[in-house]
């Protein structure tokens, strides 16, 4: 079951106001700008079916305005700094450290019927509210919001959260992390080891992209009113039920699982593959750990063949009876990906095309989803996808010995790796020329260039081509070649980001993500002269001490002024965590005291008068033509009558 939250990203210029809603734990600016701070606390409460939940706000002085608001169906209990205006809560602009505290309702229905979010007042599994911010600032640096949600006892992830007694059991695979909750009151058939290890061999079996950082699965303990076995919410949020199984070709813990890898949108017409490959999928992998017989797994499928699922169309909605999508989509799904890997010699399957649907710009549409099975399977493969989507027609339910030919085949198959060392990545451009160091993250200014080395390797039986795309957010560039089972090869990926946001790299199903900030503002933290007094006219060096303290690059354009105004500029870029000096040379024509400043620096420059001669004899001016008198005769002659 798959319920995917949106999400809304807004930005502005100074001094305008901007929304944000609270969609995502932990999100936030960091580097880069001022930060408007919003801790959101849920905590439980001795009412079944409500939590409370306190935000808390650190304003930095910028900021003038700010307002928030809170679910429809909350009850504000308390306020310290905002007041109700309009549907919104306002801030007084008194306080820096301003709370609200609200009550919310927590019990969601299936459309069906039945719960799939619930509060028994011992524990609550939540959906996490959401809050929208808007605020106003002055100044030049941008102010940005910096959210975290936490409980008072319990555990939160990216769009949900279980309030009471638990343990966290976190687990690394390869390529994620999974934070498996599991709480006191829930008693799982299954043990800790067994459910990591099924999910995570799933995390490595599926090339398909959309990975995310951390994956939060809870084990929902049993109630009557459970409307679902399972369900995936927003991102990367999952509960299963504790009796759930391993063994069974609807492992429900891989099926939720699969929806996390499911980042693509599709209109209604192909809204079936969504529920239809993660049950396929549930059941494949399943089946291939050897934890079900091909029986389970052939007669699972098979109920795709049967009534009323099979006289459902699955690209027309509007003629679905009892969730066609989990029986007849999942069949399809499977005849798809055998039919695939059969045209291809085993080069290709089903995943290629869901990797496709999640690389896809836009809403994935019918005729772009048969695009994309014709792609990897040919034009045959996307006629059968047409007939058996467009069509009451379905595919047969095969036997084992057909699915070994088609699923034995020994194939290639490609693995795409990028670092997430620092170190592997080098920085070039204004500021600095050098790799990152082990403990910096992959943060850039504007002007930047990052170059580091993707890694395609052979992980299958059999020799075979890889051509995959190195994208950059809409710098693409095709790569191809042939590789032996075991050899690899190294991809270059390189790119100069020439405006602040967050982008990501990425070679085949591996991806990395860049955050662009604007440069930090170094400090001129020393002034000194090379010489506290001077003669007029004479040269006076100034030696600037700048020094950047900030994690990412830094620029200062210094300017050089005195009573009467700007005397020199300079402009200074320098790396994260350097200090430089930098040198002005000026001079003064009048004697008297002077005051150089740069920033909120400065310093002193005595310019003493200049001394007049009063002895006899040759007189300042007769000394002067003197002077010029020598510097003329020791100019050559040029002889005359010659060339």
């Amino acid at each position: 079951m798959n319920r995917r939250a949106g999400a809304l990203a807004l930005f502005c210029l100074v001094a305008f106001v901007v929304a944000v809603p609270a969609t995502a734990t932990g999100t936030g600016a960091g580097i880069g700008g001022e930060v408007l701070r919003l801790e959101q606390e849920l905590v439980a409460t001795e009412e079944p079916g409500e939590i409370e939940v306190v935000l808390r706000f650190d304003v930095p002085e910028s900021v003038i305005e700010l307002r928030t608001t809170v679910p429809d169906d909350a009850t504000v209990t308390a306020t310290d700094g905002f007041e109700s205006a309009g549907g919104e809560y306002e801030w007084n602009g008194e306080t820096r450290t301003p709370t609200l505290t609200y009550a919310v309702p927590t019990d969601r229905a299936f459309e069906e019927g039945g719960l799939v979010f619930v509060d028994t007042g011992e524990w609550a599994l939540v959906e996490r509210p959401r809050t929208s911010v808007r605020w106003r600032w002055v100044g030049s640096e941008r102010v940005v919001l910096e959210r975290t949600t936490t409980a008072e006892l319990g555990a939160v992830g990216t769009d949900s959260a279980f309030l009471g007694d638990h343990t966290v059991d976190v687990r690394e695979t390869g390529h994620e992390t999974v934070a498996l909750v599991v709480p006191s009151a829930a008693s799982p058939t299954e043990s800790r080891d067994a459910i990591h290890a099924s999910i995570g061999d799933a995390t490595e079996r599926l090339r398909v992209g959309g990975r995310s950082d951390r994956v939060f699965v809870v084990v929902a303990p049993s109630i009557d009113g459970w409307g679902v076995r399972g369900l995936q919410f927003g991102a990367s949020d999952v509960w299963v039920r504790e009796d759930s199984r391993l063994d069974d070709p609807d492992n429900v813990w891989v099926h939720e699982y699969v929806h996390t890898r499911q980042t693509y949108e599709a209109d209604r017409e192909v809204r079936w593959f969504r529920e239809g490959s993660a049950t396929y999928y549930a059941a494949l992998l399943t089946y291939e750990r050897g934890d079900v017989e091909f029986e389970a797994f052939r007669d699972r499928l098979a109920s795709g063949e049967r009534s009323p699922h099979a006289d459902d169309v699955l690209a027309d909605p509007t003629t679905w009876t009892r969730g066609p999508d989990y029986h007849k989509g999942a069949l399809v799904a499977a005849d798809l990906d055998r039919r695939i890997r059969l045209a291809s010699g085993g080069e290709r399957d089903l995943q290629d095309v869901l990797r496709a649907m999640n690389e896809h710009e836009g809403i994935v549409t019918q005729s772009a989803f048969l695009a994309m099975v014709e792609e990897a399977g040919g034009p045959g493969v996307r006629e059968v996808a047409w007939t058996h989507t467009e069509t009451r027609d379905g595919p047969v339910m095969w036997d084992e010995r057909t699915h070994h030919e088609a699923f034995d085949l020994t194939a290639p198959r490609m693995e795409y790796r990028l670092t997430d060392d620092p170190v592997a990545y080098r920085v070039s451009g204004p500021y600095r020329e050098r790799p990152l160091a082990s403990d910096e993250e992959l943060v850039l200014v504007p002007g930047e260039r990052l170059e580091t080395t993707a890694t395609v390797e052979n992980a299958g039986d059999a020799p075979g081509e890889y051509a995959t795309t190195v994208a950059a957010d809409g710098t693409n560039r095709a790569i191809e070649g042939r590789l032996e089972p075991g050899e690899h090869a190294e991809i270059g990926i390189d790119r100069t980001f020439e405006e602040p946001g967050t982008y990501t790299l990425s070679a085949g199903d591996a991806s990395v993500d860049v955050r662009v900030v604007e440069p930090a503002e170094p400090t001129v933290t020393g002034v000194e002269p090379s010489s506290s007094t001077a003669a007029p006219g004479e040269v006076v060096t100034l030696v600037l001490t700048v020094e950047n303290d900030a994690a990412v690059p830094g620029r200062a354009d210094l300017e050089l002024l005195d009573a009467e105004g700007v005397r020199g500029n300079r402009s200074v870029r320098l790396d994260a965590g350097e200090t430089r000096t930098v040198e002005f040379a000026t001079r003064f024509e009048t004697a008297g005291e002077h005051e150089l400043r740069v920033g909120d620096r400065s310093t002193m420059v005595t310019v003493e008068p200049a001394l007049v001669s009063t002895q006899s004899g040759f007189g300042v001016p007769v000394a002067l033509a003197a002077f010029a008198a020598v510097l003329f005769s020791e100019a050559p002659r040029r002889p005359r009558g010659r060339r």
